[in-house]
């Protein structure tokens, strides 16, 4: 059909080629390039392509190549049979003739276009090789040759000289002469196949391996070879096949001799992971590096820098040589876990679509993937493209040119590049998807081999008119398509992957890539329910990074985390040692090992060992009493870390604060016994009955000099202009924002003071924690504690807090359940006292949450005093029974770790029975409040949504801004597969940077970096 046209074409195009060369048809009105070749340097005729780049004077045309930024005028043409004595002949350029045969030009398509003025000049032609593949198919393609399919100026291209002109304007032949050929790299290494897939040395924990691929040989008639860059770990002994290890398979582009994650490049990652080691911070203590080996793959091909690791017509079965020939020589070859919990993927944009696509396809090899940014998962959206339901890949039905990059400028998301101008550009460099550029190698990887035997395009390269014809041989590549389609078939893609696919992508992603992730979102979660993919879009950033912009060993350990969850149970039996502080003493367990281990411990303080070490035994706590960075570390047959930061200028404040308030008085008699307990909750949540309005006798006024435990931290270079003042919700006290397990990965201050400049100010609510406590059913309630908090913003505001020097030009009010409840009050009595708020894990529908099931009765709440670690507090005071009732109100499936659990029942504090009786009744008057608000509650929500805030009517944002009518730029924001305890599960990082994007965005904190783009 189409195919046919296009071999009609191409015959008759051929028949003019003669012509064409000795005597152009179009007439000569500007500009004209005759390019000769030196005597001796080209032996045979070759077919190939022609590129001649013109720079500003004085520029090297191959300084910048780039479609956004170069200020070179890019030319590029055929050339058939081409040999010594030829002379190639560029002159005029037109984008309605075919391109194949003509001269095609960006940004302007005809040379007779190009300004007067001065430029300097270089050509260059890339030889094609002619192959016949097993298929019987013929193609003229260039191989690389461990350069990683440059686009232009790869070995083995004859050059010209840079050489300076000066344009007329008018009639103007240039004469340029082919006079070198770009050399092979200097490659030194043992490696078979030659410069394919490149040839270097192996360094001590950066070892390189290639093989010949049979079933690539085989596609292609001739020798091909594919390789990896296979990075060891600290420790790693060959002969030790007793000690066995993970594999993280990091796809991306061309790696050429480096390691994964910038080893080679990145001084300071590389002595890290050399020395087992990784150094502390202010914030985070010495530990050891995550026990892994990482992967890199060498597949350049003709078409692009790597192959898109999956079998595809044009490219050939690259996923059958990576998957059934490298990776089983690897497993022989290396010391690995040759289990799926052990193989996993991961990768960013080129990568991101690779990891993903690789775990899809193979389910039965790869454990999981954590993907980022990835290339276009569904094609409802390629990039910006509608590729479905429009016409023209490059101008929108409502004449709307469709963009392909975009930047942000000055926190403007800013247009920079269409798809017309990108695609353009590419022509210069090659036809029939030759370029080894990005739109031509999806046109590549995606889709159909065509008649004419190279990659079938979905759209006219020149107009842009789509062919849906050809767009119907992408589907199979449709990521989101293929799961959907073959979800309860013979693959059980909806069983076999859920759970163990995670995704990461920015909401400004500079090439539009979250669409297509949105689209792959929507299609699975159609079928499996929401959060069968573990999706993470963020606020606000921008392409690159790692997975949700971690910090990389912050994401290393959650990949270690990861297969450490879905290892077998010998490994699941032990943990690792864990440390905490309180006041000026650290104490630390020494973590769980099976029985037998010899233990021996020793502190770690800044990073050097002090003391000598010690025996410990299973179940021994010890403690340290100087205020410094300190560890704890253990070794048994391995050695273990716990570390606990003291540094990040914090420090623990006393604050006494008058507070009055109105307070109801309740007919209702204390608890004293858990059957007491459990009848008042039953009571509480008995249907059709108010019964804080049924014991509420009347109103009294309560006031009084408390004292407050707070802490405040700020930044390393001394006070900045705002503080956000953080109050907790029930069942925890001021640790939820700062929490140090896992070295501080779950502290919300960490990353408010580290990453984003502000300040925090965190307290126990009054009657909880370290702060005074009081009678527990008509003294500690809702509007004392509101009081409370207005009393701590007025100190900071006025420079009265003990230990902090200076006033704050800004307060932003940060709460979480309750702690939301009270800034909402706060803010609903005094409008003026706060200039933002962030109120997380909460909704208006929040009016009834204790008096719901969920909650109250599945929290199993006792009486707190009977336990150990909460005898201190009077009756009256309630606390979660066992773990289950914490995880019950705070942890959504799938989404926690289960040794935090364990943590926040063990640390957990208790709620009063008059917290009960007034709570969300704070909420129940309009909010005049006026500055930025945002509201952030996790998907799985179950006090304030039953499990489901999508389903939820109103909506959380519909209900909560009608109560905050004034409020400046407000936005809801629903965490995806997220519970109720919002800073303690896996997707902590979501709600850390959507919080801190909106404070920045509206102008409330310093400006954060933005990553610039990268290839996709």
């Amino acid at each position: 059909m189409m195919g046919g046209v296009t071999a009609f074409v191409a015959t008759i195009a051929f028949g003019l080629l003669s012509i064409a060369l000795a005597s152009p048809l179009r007439t000569n009105n500007g500009l004209s390039v005759h390019l000769s070749v030196a005597d001796g340097l080209l032996g045979n005729s070759t077919d190939g392509h022609i590129t001649v780049l013109l720079a500003p004077a004085g520029v090297d045309p191959l300084e910048n190549q780039d479609v956004t930024t170069s200020p070179d005028h890019f030319y590029g043409k055929n050339v058939f049979q081409f040999h010594g004595g030829d002379v190639a002949f560029l002159s005029g350029g037109d984008g309605y003739v075919q391109p194949r045969t003509g001269v095609w030009g960006y940004p302007n398509a005809s040379l007779d276009d190009v300004a007067a003025g001065d430029y300097t000049v270089q050509a260059f032609l890339t030889p094609y090789e002619r192959v016949v593949r097993s298929d019987g198919s013929i193609v003229s393609v260039k191989f690389p040759c461990g350069d990683g399919a440059l686009p232009v100026d790869g070995p083995g291209s004859l050059t010209t000289p840079a050489t300076n002109i000066t344009v007329s304007g008018g009639p103007q032949t240039i004469s340029l002469k082919f006079t070198n050929i770009t050399a092979v790299g200097d490659f030194n290494g043992t490696e078979i196949g030659g410069c394919s897939q490149g040839n270097y040395v192996d360094t001590e924990h950066l070892k390189y391996v290639k093989i010949r691929s049979s079933v690539l040989s085989d596609f292609w008639n001739r020798d091909m070879y594919v390789g990896a860059n296979v990075l060891l770990p600290h420790g790693y002994q060959t002969n030790d096949t007793s000690t066995r290890y993970p594999v993280l398979y990091h796809q991306s582009h061309w790696p050429a001799d480096t390691g994964a994650y910038g080893y080679l490049t990145d001084q300071a990652f590389a002595t890290a992971w050399d020395t087992g080691f990784i150094p502390g911070t202010n914030v985070t203590a010495v530990r050891e590096t995550p026990k892994m080996i990482i992967v890199q793959f060498r597949h350049e091909t003709a078409f692009y820098d790597d192959s898109y690791a999956v079998n595809t017509a044009n490219i050939g079965p690259y996923g059958d040589a990576l998957n059934d020939e490298l990776i089983p020589y690897l497993e022989k070859t290396f010391n690995t876990i040759a289990d799926p919990y052990a193989r996993i993927q991961d990768g960013g944009s080129t990568g991101g679509w690779e990891s993903i696509a690789n775990t899809i396809f193979r389910p039965d090899l790869f454990g999981a993937c954590f993907t980022s940014y990835p290339d276009s998962l569904d094609f409802h959206r390629h990039q910006a493209i509608p590729l479905y339901t429009v016409d023209n890949a490059y101008v929108l039905p409502s004449g709307e040119n469709i963009t392909s990059i975009r930047e942000n400028i000055n926190g403007t998301l800013t247009n920079v590049t269409s798809v017309s101008q990108e695609n353009h550009w590419e022509l210069t460099f090659g036809t029939s998807s030759r370029s080894q550029l990005q739109w031509d190698v999806w046109n590549t990887v995606f889709g159909a081999q065509g008649y004419n035997n190279y990659p079938l395009e979905p759209w006219d390269k020149v107009t842009g008119e789509i062919y849906h014809e050809a767009v119907e041989y992408w589907k199979p590549m449709d990521l989101g398509m293929h799961v959907a389609t073959n979800w309860d078939n013979e693959l059980h893609l909806g069983q076999a992957l859920r759970g163990r696919i995670f995704i990461y992508v920015g909401s400004w992603d500079n090439y539009f890539l979250n669409e297509g992730v949105e689209e792959f979102q929507k299609t699975v979660d159609a079928k499996g329910g929401t959060g069968w993919a573990n999706v993470t879009i963020l606020d606000g950033e921008p392409h690159g990074g790692n997975y949700q912009r971690r910090e990389t060993w912050n994401y290393l350990e959650l990949v270690a985390s990861w297969i450490n969850d879905h290892a077998p149970n010998a490994v699941a039996r032990q943990s690792s040692p864990m440390a905490y502080k309180e006041g000026g003493v650290v104490s630390a367990s020494v973590g769980t090992w099976d029985p037998g281990m010899k233990l021996e411990a020793q502190w770690v303080v800044n990073g050097r060992p002090v003391a000598k070490p010690f025996v410990v035994k299973q179940g021994d706590e010890v403690t340290y009493h100087k205020r410094e960075k300190v560890q704890l570390a253990v070794t048994g047959p391995v050695a273990a870390l716990a570390g606990v930061a003291a540094a990040r200028q914090c420090q623990n404040i006393t604050v006494e604060v008058e507070v009055s308030a109105r307070n109801g008085v309740f007919n209702q008699t204390t608890p004293v016994t858990n059957i007491d307990v459990t009848n008042f909750l039953l009571n509480l949540v008995q249907a059709g009955k108010n019964y804080s309005a049924a014991v509420l006798e009347g109103y009294a006024t309560v006031s009084g000099k408390y004292h407050l435990a707070t802490t405040y931290c700020e930044p390393d270079h001394g006070q900045p202009s705002t503080v956000q003042l953080l109050t907790h919700g029930i069942g925890f006290d001021r640790s939820y924002w700062d929490l140090s397990y896992n070295n501080y990965n779950y502290s919300y201050s960490c990353e408010a003071v580290d990453q984003y400049g502000f300040a925090t100010f965190s307290w126990d609510r009054l009657g909880i924690g370290m702060s005074q406590h009081g009678e527990a059913v008509n003294e500690i309630q809702a509007w004392l504690e509101v009081d409370a908090l207005r009393a701590l913003t007025q100190q900071l505001r006025n420079g009265q807090i003990p230990g902090i020097s200076k006033k704050f030009n800004k307060i932003v009010h940060v709460g979480h359940s309750f702690g939301s409840q009270h800034t909402y009050a706060l803010t609903a009595m005094y409008p003026t006292i706060s200039d933002g708020i962030a109120l997380t894990g909460f909704s208006q529908n929040g009016s009834a949450v204790c008096g719901t099931p969920e909650f109250a009765l599945g929290g199993n709440f006792i009486q707190a005093n009977t336990v150990a670690a909460l005898s201190a507090y009077p009756n009256g005071y309630l606390a979660a029974g066992d773990p289950s009732g914490v995880q019950v109100n705070f942890f959504s499936p799938g989404d926690f770790d289960p040794a935090i659990l364990t943590l926040a029942y063990n640390t957990g504090e208790p709620v009063t029975v008059g917290e009960l009786l007034t709570f969300g009744g704070e909420t129940g008057s309009l909010n005049t409040f006026a500055g930025p608000t945002i509201i952030v509650t996790g998907e799985r929500d179950t006090p304030y949504c039953g499990g489901n805030c999508y389903a939820l009517s109103p909506s959380i944002p519909q209900l909560a801004f009608k109560t905050i009518p004034n409020a400046k730029n407000p936005q809801a924001f629903i965490v995806p597969g997220a519970g109720h305890g919002l800073n303690l599960e896996y997707t902590h990082p979501v709600t850390y940077s959507t919080v801190n994007n909106y404070f920045v965005k509206n102008g409330l904190g310093p400006q954060r970096a933005r990553g610039p783009h990268g290839p996709r």
